[in-house]
């Protein structure tokens, strides 16, 4: 498999990704827009509902049919020593290996910005006026709690990424390289 294929499928499956929050995230939204509002005009409809409507079905269908267009312009393809990606069937390790790394990248990803958003909301009301503990207190506020789950993910995808062939070693039975 080359880069590219590589490259291609990743992007792929980034669009199914990108199409399932689709579905869950903007028509929903879609809906509660339609119907929240009593006064909706025609006008409104267009600018909330058909534009971002639109624009994420394009870049889905950008995404699954014109993969070749992302890797050219975000040169993925470049820089690699040589063209094919191997991963070697017999070898059980470099499967688990790559299985890893998604796995760790996932949980680094996916909690990035869930722990910037909370990080904001936390310094926000930290600077305002309380008497009692924020942090740890008794009233034990619910951004506080996904602060600290989106930081415990956030490291755990990061300490996964980073030992990913000590972890993958171990999984696969065999010594890490280099240790006797």
């Amino acid at each position: 498999m080359t880069k590219k294929d590589f490259f291609r499928i990743v992007i792929k499956l980034f669009g199914l990704y990108s199409s399932i929050l689709t579905i869950f995230t903007i028509f929903p939204s879609v809906y509660s827009i339609i119907y929240a509002y009593e006064g909706f005009q025609l006008w409104d409809f267009m600018i909330y509902v058909t534009i971002p409507l639109f624009l994420s079905l394009l870049f889905l269908y950008a995404l699954f049919f014109q993969p070749d267009f992302f890797i050219s312009k975000l040169k993925l393809d470049q820089g690699f020593d040589d063209d094919d990606v191997k991963i070697d069937s017999n070898n059980p390790q470099s499967i688990i290996y790559f299985a890893i790394i998604l796995i760790g990248g996932y949980f680094f990803v996916s909690n990035f910005s869930p722990f910037l958003l909370n990080t904001h909301f936390l310094f926000k009301n930290s600077i305002q006026d309380y008497s009692e503990s924020y942090f740890f207190g008794e009233d034990l506020n619910d951004y506080t709690m996904k602060w600290v789950q989106s930081l415990i993910n956030l490291s755990l995808g990061y300490l996964i990424v980073s030992n990913a062939q000590f972890i993958s070693a171990k999984l696969a039975g065999k010594k890490e390289e280099g240790k006797d």
